[in-house]
């Protein structure tokens, strides 16, 4: 008769060999553990699609073909709406380091949900506790920002990958669903992870997907989320991912099929560091991409040169913010990518060269949405007269040092021959959250169904 025995040999540390320890109990398998009861007791834990299925099914590729090239030009900058932070423990937040938040909106206001960290012992700087995601409420009239202080209340960790924090929030909104990208980390690596919630202002109604759809390494963070529509003509989901540790050296394309949530790595990428560039030593994904009135995409990502000294010890980076624009018929390819930053740490908030700071060096942005004000309050002076007419406004948070949140407005445009109407254009008016009152009363089950198959 054929069985199933578990033994265990633990390396005994004097003579560095295994010695033969007692057998151990296989759960719901009672000696002898024939094969029939292994099978049996292990039916509930096979793969779905099976493990055969799983092994023949390849990663979705990207199909070679020419680059693009569009005789359109863009500008785009940004203007800071304030020289001091709107989230910070200078100004009431619960926590010491308030920085890397998601923008969302909805019914008519907006949100914000931070990164929030505390350190072990006030008297030990860089040393930190576990991060976690808490929210805050901007207010936005007349062209001037404030917001809610974050307090104690945070998402709940519940997942063993969470055991050391959530980290890195980015939100892409869809048919009434948020959809949150985060990082989970257990304490040795860190995980891309997502939820769904109906009502992103309440920090316990996200529900976890399981990371096994996500692109899995030994380390991977940082997606940023592009959903096929009737609206963008899209006929699959995007997902940009990752922070040149996985994949190596560049920010990554996972695919998806339009209503299923299920993502595979494509081993391409989207744009890679440039080693004679403000981005050689990372590229990482900031918010989900935006549609223009062109019809391409404006993509905003961080990366990271060397070659500063700071008071943090094995800290020599900066941290700067640049853009591409991604073709509006097919978002994998690039038209056009920032040569220089638009955005570099300049305030002393931002270079934070102190053990007052966690990060010396540091502007870092992941949250981005049309401005609602559109850009009725911006300084549109260095577009000149052949972009003026084709400006759109993106209100923006950003991380100063990893310890406070301030808020910049995006500026973009294009000499493109675009018809101009006397209606808002696409991309400069607010973003629109209906059936508020229907979607706080849905259920569990019917946000899931929601969410899964667009109903």
């Amino acid at each position: 008769m054929y069985g199933f025995l578990f033994v265990y040999f633990p390396l005994d540390p004097v003579d560095n060999t295994g010695h033969l320890q007692e057998n151990l109990v296989i759960p719901d398998c009672p000696d002898p553990c024939t094969i029939d009861k292994f099978i049996a007791r292990s039916n509930d834990f096979k793969p779905i699609p099976s493990g055969a299925e799983l092994c023949n099914t390849l990663p979705p590729t990207i199909p070679a073909k020419p680059p693009l090239t569009t005789t359109t030009n863009y500008k785009v900058f940004a203007q800071r709406l304030s020289d001091q932070p709107i989230v910070s423990s200078k100004m009431g937040s619960f926590w010491k380091y308030n920085y890397n938040a998601a923008l969302f909106q909805k019914d008519g206001k907006i949100g914000l949900v931070v990164r929030v960290q505390n350190l072990k012992n006030d008297s030990i700087p860089f040393e930190v506790g576990p991060s976690h995601l808490a929210v805050s409420t901007i207010t936005y009239t007349n062209g001037t920002i404030s917001a809610t202080q974050t307090t104690n209340q945070t998402f709940t960790l519940m997942e063993p990958t969470e055991a050391c924090g959530t980290e890195d929030p980015r939100i892409t909104y869809k048919n009434g669903i948020y959809y949150l990208f985060y990082t989970a980390y257990d304490c040795n690596a860190a995980l891309l992870s997502s939820a769904i919630t109906a009502n992103p202002f309440d920090s316990n109604s996200w529900t976890r997907f399981s990371s096994i759809d996500l692109p899995l390494r030994s380390w991977s963070k940082s997606g940023a989320a592009l959903f096929a529509s009737d609206d963008n003509g899209l006929t699959q989901d995007y997902l940009f991912w990752g922070d040149s540790s996985f994949p190596v050296g560049g920010i990554g394309i996972a695919l998806g099929q339009r209503g299923k949530w299920s993502w595979g790595d494509t081993g391409d990428y989207l744009i890679k560091i440039r080693n004679d560039s403000f981005d050689s030593n990372l590229v990482e994904s900031g918010a989900t991409p935006l549609k223009l009135n062109t019809g391409d995409y404006l993509f905003i990502y961080n990366s990271a040169r060397s070659g500063n000294s700071t008071v943090k010890p094995g800290w020599n980076l900066q941290y700067n913010i640049g853009y591409a624009i991604l073709a509006g018929s097919d978002p994998t390819q690039v038209l056009q990518r920032s040569d220089q930053p638009i955005m570099t740490p300049t305030l002393d908030w931002e270079t934070g060269n102190t053990t007052d700071y966690l990060t010396p060096n540091v502007v870092f942005l992941e949250g981005l949405i049309p401005d609602p004000n559109g850009c009725k309050y911006a300084n549109l002076s260095q577009l000149g007269n052949d972009y003026m007419n084709n400006a759109e406004c993106f209100l923006g948070v950003y991380g100063g040092a990893d310890s406070h949140l301030g808020a910049v407005q995006i500026i973009v445009s294009s000499n493109a021959s675009i018809p101009h109407s006397s209606t808002p254009s696409p991309g400069t008016s607010p973003m629109t959250t209906t059936s508020s009152g229907n979607m706080q009363v849905l259920s569990l089950f019917t946000l899931l169904i929601t969410a899964f198959f667009n109903l």
